[in-house]
């Protein structure tokens, strides 16, 4: 009954024309519904309805629309303007899918294609199609299209639309409506981009990153390039900074941690056993640091003292916290008397006025820096366009070592709008670590290297702009630049992600010398569903080695292959194979019950009874014999992995 009166009151209204302006090319709220049920082809079995305006923005007026089924196991909701544009769309259907059938890549763009005209209209011959790559769990495929101005493309922002990649239909889609309201920038009396090409590869940079395993409790040290800015202004080539940004994306929350790889908290016990060792300093040394360093008298009094220890190292960090609460600050100091940390809470913060000019708040944190460089080089302070509250001001440099930026050592210092310090975060790595690293890549090698994968290009970049009532808008600022953050190994020239680690390619796979192999279609369907080698070629009659094993359960991030730390070029016998896809059924020790199967072959051996009968009761191996002790082939080992994860 609930649902039969929300039908009758929502389409009650549905002969009232409500108008966002008017323009002519307003629609009624009956032709929006209309036109969202044609675009979307929502059919009868979508009993239930809702429908709301969201917003009034960019001279348009948007909706948001709910379909149910009658058991509620289905839904539809989408956002409609009124100009009959489908801005969003999400379905939610049942999960029991036949998984036997996949679509492929060219199949389902053609399906996002025929959607996105219908959807767009106009607006359709504003985006360029990019990528397809895999979503997180590989049940859809992810279309990622450029928006274009001008013929030039935002960095930031894109359309994206999910296909499901075993029923072939739309479940998700997004087009950017901040778009709408852009003010946009000009490349008319923009610098050349032959000129931008000569500051970039004059911005390229050689410094150290160090990665922290804890298993071995050591540090791996990579020399890398990177580039100081990766985006530039079109007008004058100069970076862009915190005025010509508000408000950015690129936050990466991150800070590395201190003392090389975070500390942990000690008992009392632990504190009195460390106090006065080498390895720590006393309250009163750290005490008077700390008052030198931030202009303050504070007395043993006045303070409660806590002991850290440092993962990486023997030493441990000393924190001083102020036991009065007004204004409370606590303050961080290593065996060394070096600050790795400070806060304090002023209790007169004015958010809403800015009182000092940039000059003075750099000067405030060059001032505190130039107290603590320990005899370390650093890096100029530079204003951060990334902040973490309107009314605060963030200053970062790098360590230098060896004549090399030390990436992982920053220095991170926020001023408030009075000029005054209200923390500081500081990573200092051990010095014993900074040994020789091989460098076999020039700068233009580099810079080669970087340009091949990421052609340096124009770019629209978004400055999006919060009013005081959250409101959002924005301006398109003509850019060139990059596609994305990256860095080179100096060592091999290999391209990295921007910290130095393995780029995952969550991109669809095509190897080239597939045609009419019996497992071609299984080697082809296992590859849209996100798991391949990385080679170009299948190569499917090779044996299969542990190496290549690891390539195919690494190539999709949330593969449930466990691979045991083998050597890359052991091959793998078909016996091995099995164990490995019962082990991802979570059911690896199911031979300890080999007296309950019947045997699945007459060449089983006893030992793997239970293993090889459960895959054959699950149709993922057939036939006459199984050949437990010969070496799979990349072609059998991927038709079992297919039939497996099909089955499930």
């Amino acid at each position: 009954m609930k649902k039969f009166i929300a039908l009758i009151l929502a389409f009650s209204t549905l002969s009232l024309p409500v108008y966002a302006d008017d323009s002519s090319d307003s629609l009624s709220r009956e032709q929006i519904i209309s036109e969202a049920k044609q675009i979307c082809n929502i059919d009868e079995t979508y009993t239930d309805f809702e429908i709301n305006k969201t917003t009034e923005k960019y001279g348009k007026t948007l909706y948001r629309c709910t379909w149910n089924t009658d058991d509620d196991e289905k839904s539809i909701s989408l956002t409609i303007g009124d100009d009959g544009i489908l801005y969003s769309y999400d379905k939610d259907t049942a999960t029991d899918i036949n998984k036997e059938t996949i679509y492929s890549p060219d199949e389902a763009v053609k399906t996002a294609d025929k959607f996105l005209k219908a959807a767009l209209k106009s607006k359709y011959e504003t985006i360029e199609y990019k990528r397809c790559s895999n979503n997180y769990n590989n049940t859809t495929y992810v279309f990622s299209y450029s928006m274009l101005e001008n013929n030039v493309s935002y960095l930031d922002t894109s359309l994206t639309i999910d296909v499901n990649k075993y029923t072939n239909e739309i479940t998700s889609y997004s087009y950017p409506t901040i778009l709408l309201g852009l003010e946009i920038g000009s490349f008319e009396n923009a610098k050349q981009l032959t000129e931008a090409d000569d500051t970039f590869k004059n911005s390229i940079q050689l410094g150290y990153t160090a990665d922290y395993d804890y298993d071995t409790d050591t540090y791996e040290v990579k020399m890398l390039y990177r580039f100081k800015d990766y985006v530039i202004k079109a007008s004058d080539l100069s970076p862009i900074t915190y005025d010509d940004l508000n408000m950015s994306a690129k936050d990466s929350g991150e800070y590395a941690g201190m003392g090389g790889g975070g500390i942990s908290e000690l008992t009392q016990e632990e504190i009195n056993e460390i106090i006065g060792l080498n390895n720590a300093i006393s309250a009163e040394k750290a005490l008077n640091i700390f008052n030198t360093t931030f202009n303050r008298a504070l007395t043993i009094d006045d303070v409660n003292i806590n002991y850290s220890k440092e993962h990486s190292t023997d030493s441990y960090t000393i924190k001083l916290m102020t036991k009065n609460t007004e204004n409370y600050t606590s303050c961080s100091i290593d065996s060394e008397g070096r600050v790795v940390s400070y806060f304090t809470n002023y209790k007169d913060t004015n958010e809403n006025t800015s009182n000092v000019s940039e000059e003075t708040l750099y000067n405030a944190a060059k001032a505190l820096m130039d107290k603590f460089h320990y005899g370390y080089k650093t890096t100029d302070l530079e204003l951060d366009p990334i902040f973490s509250a309107p009314w605060e001001y963030e200053f970062n440099a790098n360590i230098i070592r060896n004549g090399y930026i030390s990436y992982d050592e920053n220095i991170n210092i926020c001023v408030d709008n009075l000029g005054r310090i209200t923390s500081m975060y500081a990573e200092y790595l051990p010095d014993s670590i900074f040994n020789s690293q091989t460098i076999n890549i020039t700068p233009e090698q580099a810079y080669s290297i970087a340009k091949d994968k990421y052609p340096l290009k124009p770019y629209y970049l978004i400055n999006y702009i919060y009013d005081s009532s959250s409101e959002i808008s924005g301006e398109a600022i003509a850019v060139y630049g990059f596609e994305t953050d990256f860095s080179i190994d100096a060592d091999t020239g290999e391209l990295l992600t921007y910290y130095g680690n393995k780029i995952t390619d969550r991109s669809i796979k095509y190897y080239t010398d597939l045609n009419d192999q019996w497992y071609a279609d299984y080697a082809s369907k296992l590859a849209y569903m996100g798991y391949y080698f990385d080679s170009d070629t299948f190569d499917g009659d090779s044996p299969l080695t542990y190496g290549a094993l690891k390539e195919l359960n690494n190539s999709s991030l949330y593969g449930s292959l466990n691979i045991d730390d083998k050597e890359p070029d052991d091959k793998i016998t078909r016996y091995e194979f099995a164990e490995y896809l019962v082990d991802s059924l979570k059911i690896k020790n199911v031979n300890k019950y080999n007296e309950i199967y019947i045997k699945p072959f007459d060449d089983v051996a006893y030992q793997y009874t239970g293993t090889i009968a459960i895959l054959k009761a699950m149709g993922v191996v057939n036939g006459e014999s199984f050949r437990g002790n010969d070496t799979i082939t990349r072609g059998e080992a991927v038709t079992m992995l297919y039939r497996t994860l099909t089955v499930l």
